[in-house]
Protein backbone atom coordinates (compact mmCIF):
# COMPACT_ATOMS: atom_id res chain seq x y z
CA UNK A 1 0.00 0.00 0.00
CA UNK A 2 1.39 3.31 -0.97
CA UNK A 3 1.47 6.43 1.41
CA UNK A 4 -1.33 8.18 -0.76
CA UNK A 5 -3.69 4.97 -0.27
CA UNK A 6 -2.68 5.23 3.18
CA UNK A 7 -3.53 8.64 3.55
CA UNK A 8 -6.80 8.32 2.08
CA UNK A 9 -7.91 4.92 4.17
CA UNK A 10 -7.60 7.96 7.63
CA UNK A 11 -9.19 10.65 5.53
CA UNK A 12 -11.61 7.77 4.73
CA UNK A 13 -12.48 7.62 9.12
CA UNK A 14 -13.36 11.60 8.76
CA UNK A 15 -15.02 12.65 6.08
CA UNK A 16 -18.19 11.99 4.23
CA UNK A 17 -17.03 9.17 1.15
CA UNK A 18 -18.05 11.74 -1.66
CA UNK A 19 -15.67 14.28 -0.24
CA UNK A 20 -12.15 12.35 0.06
CA UNK A 21 -10.80 12.64 -3.15
CA UNK A 22 -11.69 16.87 -3.23
CA UNK A 23 -10.16 17.06 0.74
CA UNK A 24 -7.44 14.67 -0.38
CA UNK A 25 -6.52 16.77 -4.04
CA UNK A 26 -6.37 20.30 -1.81
CA UNK A 27 -4.29 18.63 0.43
CA UNK A 28 -1.62 17.67 -1.86
CA UNK A 29 -1.84 20.56 -4.18
CA UNK A 30 -1.30 23.14 -1.73
CA UNK A 31 1.12 21.27 0.24
CA UNK A 32 -1.32 21.16 3.36
CA UNK A 33 -0.29 19.60 7.30
CA UNK A 34 -3.77 18.70 7.83
CA UNK A 35 -3.81 17.57 11.54
CA UNK A 36 -6.24 15.92 13.20
CA UNK A 37 -6.28 16.95 17.08
CA UNK A 38 -8.31 15.30 20.09
CA UNK A 39 -11.93 17.60 21.56
CA UNK A 40 -10.78 21.42 22.01
CA UNK A 41 -13.34 23.43 24.22
CA UNK A 42 -12.53 26.80 22.42
CA UNK A 43 -12.28 25.68 19.07
CA UNK A 44 -13.24 22.79 16.24
CA UNK A 45 -10.76 24.01 13.45
CA UNK A 46 -8.15 26.49 12.90
CA UNK A 47 -5.69 27.31 10.19
CA UNK A 48 -1.92 28.23 10.52
CA UNK A 49 0.02 30.24 7.65
CA UNK A 50 3.44 29.22 6.55
CA UNK A 51 6.00 29.95 8.94
CA UNK A 52 9.49 29.50 8.53
CA UNK A 53 9.70 25.42 7.26
CA UNK A 54 6.53 24.56 8.47
CA UNK A 55 3.84 25.36 5.44
CA UNK A 56 -0.40 25.38 5.66
CA UNK A 57 -1.65 23.95 9.05
CA UNK A 58 -5.27 23.07 9.25
CA UNK A 59 -6.42 21.42 12.67
CA UNK A 60 -9.66 19.83 13.26
CA UNK A 61 -11.26 18.03 15.96
CA UNK A 62 -11.55 14.43 15.49
CA UNK A 63 -14.43 13.62 17.82
CA UNK A 64 -17.15 15.56 15.52
CA UNK A 65 -18.78 13.48 12.62
CA UNK A 66 -17.84 13.79 9.37
CA UNK A 67 -20.30 16.09 7.95
CA UNK A 68 -18.95 18.04 10.72
CA UNK A 69 -15.56 17.98 9.94
CA UNK A 70 -15.96 18.55 6.28
CA UNK A 71 -17.40 22.07 7.13
CA UNK A 72 -14.89 22.76 9.46
CA UNK A 73 -12.45 21.90 6.99
CA UNK A 74 -13.95 23.80 4.58
CA UNK A 75 -14.10 26.95 6.52
CA UNK A 76 -10.41 26.76 7.27
CA UNK A 77 -9.60 26.09 3.84
CA UNK A 78 -11.13 29.46 3.15
CA UNK A 79 -8.88 31.01 6.10
CA UNK A 80 -6.07 29.42 3.75
CA UNK A 81 -7.26 30.38 0.45
CA UNK A 82 -7.58 34.02 1.78
CA UNK A 83 -4.28 33.90 3.25
CA UNK A 84 -2.58 32.91 0.15
CA UNK A 85 -4.37 35.68 -1.87
CA UNK A 86 -4.24 38.66 0.88
CA UNK A 87 -1.42 37.72 3.34
CA UNK A 88 -1.92 39.26 6.55
CA UNK A 89 -3.70 42.35 5.33
CA UNK A 90 -7.67 41.47 5.85
CA UNK A 91 -9.67 40.49 8.48
CA UNK A 92 -9.57 37.03 9.54
CA UNK A 93 -13.55 36.56 8.70
CA UNK A 94 -13.91 39.78 6.57
CA UNK A 95 -15.46 40.48 3.49
CA UNK A 96 -12.77 38.43 1.73
CA UNK A 97 -12.52 35.23 3.66
CA UNK A 98 -16.50 35.62 3.41
CA UNK A 99 -16.06 35.64 -0.26
CA UNK A 100 -13.76 32.50 -0.43
CA UNK A 101 -16.18 30.19 1.99
CA UNK A 102 -18.63 31.21 -0.18
CA UNK A 103 -16.74 29.79 -3.46
CA UNK A 104 -16.18 26.67 -1.68
CA UNK A 105 -19.53 26.48 -0.31
CA UNK A 106 -20.96 26.16 -3.50
CA UNK A 107 -18.44 24.29 -5.10
CA UNK A 108 -19.62 22.00 -2.08
CA UNK A 109 -23.15 22.08 -2.71
CA UNK A 110 -22.55 21.26 -6.27
CA UNK A 111 -20.49 17.92 -5.37
CA UNK A 112 -23.45 17.33 -3.59
CA UNK A 113 -21.16 16.62 -0.13
CA UNK A 114 -23.73 17.46 2.17
CA UNK A 115 -27.04 15.53 3.13
CA UNK A 116 -29.71 17.73 1.81
CA UNK A 117 -31.19 19.38 4.48
CA UNK A 118 -27.43 20.95 5.69
CA UNK A 119 -26.87 21.52 1.66
CA UNK A 120 -30.78 23.28 1.54
CA UNK A 121 -29.30 25.17 4.54
CA UNK A 122 -26.42 26.41 3.27
CA UNK A 123 -27.97 27.74 0.51
CA UNK A 124 -30.50 29.53 2.37
CA UNK A 125 -27.63 30.96 4.72
CA UNK A 126 -24.42 31.76 2.64
CA UNK A 127 -25.22 31.61 -0.88
CA UNK A 128 -28.32 34.07 -1.28
CA UNK A 129 -28.05 37.46 -2.54
CA UNK A 130 -28.42 38.45 1.04
CA UNK A 131 -25.16 36.92 2.25
CA UNK A 132 -24.09 35.37 5.18
CA UNK A 133 -24.34 35.83 9.17
CA UNK A 134 -23.27 34.40 12.18
CA UNK A 135 -26.60 32.92 12.19
CA UNK A 136 -26.10 31.37 9.20
CA UNK A 137 -23.20 29.52 10.35
CA UNK A 138 -25.36 28.54 13.78
CA UNK A 139 -28.06 27.41 12.05
CA UNK A 140 -25.82 25.00 9.38
CA UNK A 141 -23.71 23.55 12.66
CA UNK A 142 -27.15 22.53 14.26
CA UNK A 143 -28.04 20.62 11.56
CA UNK A 144 -24.90 19.15 11.25
CA UNK A 145 -24.92 17.54 15.14
CA UNK A 146 -28.17 15.98 13.88
CA UNK A 147 -25.82 13.19 12.23
CA UNK A 148 -23.38 12.25 14.97
CA UNK A 149 -24.16 8.63 16.37
CA UNK A 150 -24.94 9.91 19.69
CA UNK A 151 -26.73 12.82 20.80
CA UNK A 152 -25.12 14.90 23.34
CA UNK A 153 -25.93 18.26 25.16
CA UNK A 154 -23.27 20.86 24.05
CA UNK A 155 -23.01 24.45 26.32
CA UNK A 156 -25.02 26.28 24.32
CA UNK A 157 -28.14 24.06 25.82
CA UNK A 158 -27.40 25.13 29.06
CA UNK A 159 -29.14 27.63 31.03
CA UNK A 160 -27.17 30.83 32.11
CA UNK A 161 -25.55 30.39 35.42
CA UNK A 162 -25.99 26.70 35.11
CA UNK A 163 -22.62 24.65 36.49
CA UNK A 164 -21.56 22.11 34.22
CA UNK A 165 -19.07 19.39 33.29
CA UNK A 166 -17.06 19.01 30.04
CA UNK A 167 -16.01 15.62 28.94
CA UNK A 168 -12.31 16.34 30.54
CA UNK A 169 -13.71 16.71 33.71
CA UNK A 170 -13.16 20.73 34.57
CA UNK A 171 -16.65 22.23 35.38
CA UNK A 172 -17.78 25.58 34.49
CA UNK A 173 -20.64 28.06 35.00
CA UNK A 174 -22.03 29.04 32.29
CA UNK A 175 -21.95 33.19 31.63
CA UNK A 176 -23.30 35.41 29.25
CA UNK A 177 -22.71 35.00 25.36
CA UNK A 178 -19.64 37.14 23.62
CA UNK A 179 -20.06 37.48 19.95
CA UNK A 180 -20.29 33.09 18.90
CA UNK A 181 -18.72 31.74 21.80
CA UNK A 182 -19.45 31.53 25.70
CA UNK A 183 -17.88 33.14 28.40
CA UNK A 184 -17.47 30.40 31.58
CA UNK A 185 -15.97 30.69 34.73
CA UNK A 186 -13.84 27.68 36.35
CA UNK A 187 -15.33 26.91 39.40
CA UNK A 188 -12.06 25.79 40.65
CA UNK A 189 -9.61 28.41 39.57
CA UNK A 190 -12.08 31.40 39.47
CA UNK A 191 -10.40 32.15 35.59
CA UNK A 192 -12.77 33.05 32.81
CA UNK A 193 -12.58 31.20 29.28
CA UNK A 194 -14.76 31.86 26.15
CA UNK A 195 -16.37 28.33 25.35
CA UNK A 196 -17.72 26.88 22.08
CA UNK A 197 -21.34 26.46 21.87
CA UNK A 198 -20.87 22.98 20.71
CA UNK A 199 -18.54 21.79 23.02
CA UNK A 200 -19.91 18.65 24.47
CA UNK A 201 -21.68 18.58 28.43
CA UNK A 202 -21.46 15.50 30.59
CA UNK A 203 -23.51 16.78 33.16
CA UNK A 204 -25.49 20.09 34.33
CA UNK A 205 -26.23 21.45 37.55
CA UNK A 206 -29.27 23.82 37.81
CA UNK A 207 -29.05 26.07 40.64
Amino acid sequence: MTAEEKFRLILKRYLPEKSIEYVFYILKEKEVHLIITKERNTKLGDYRNPFKEKGHRITVNGDINKFEFLFIFLHEMAHMNTWILYKNRVMPHGQEWKEEFVKILREAVNLKFFPEDVENAIIKGFLSKKGFTAKSDDVVKKLLRNYSEKKSTTVEDVPENAIFVLKNGRQFKKLEKIKKRYRCQDVVTGRFYVVHPLAEVVEVHEG
